[in-house]
């Protein structure tokens, strides 16, 4: 499988969600990227949900996903936060 090469010095914010049983992208894929991504210095939350495969069909997870997903939002389009910020 070829991957796609990121450039993690641009990445101001990221929210990596991922599913502990994902047979379609296996959890080491996100787990690589978070290792890379903080040995960056790239700002990123990252949540698993151990029980979840890929998409989120347990309310609570989907509950979960999505408030932290709004808070990612608020905070990551702030201005001069975003990589669409203005410079």
């Amino acid at each position: 499988v070829n991957r796609p090469t990121l450039s993690l010095e641009t990445m101001p914010m990221v929210l990596l969600v991922h599913g502990g049983e994902d047979r379609r992208v296996p959890i080491e894929h996100a787990q690589s990227f978070l290792s890379a991504a903080r040995a960056a210095g790239v700002a990123i939350e990252y949540q698993e949900y151990a029980s979840e495969g890929h998409g989120f069909f347990i309310a609570a997870n989907r509950a979960d996903y999505f408030k932290r997903l709004e808070k990612f939002l608020e905070t990551s389009l702030q201005p001069g936060r975003g990589a669409a910020s203005p410079k």
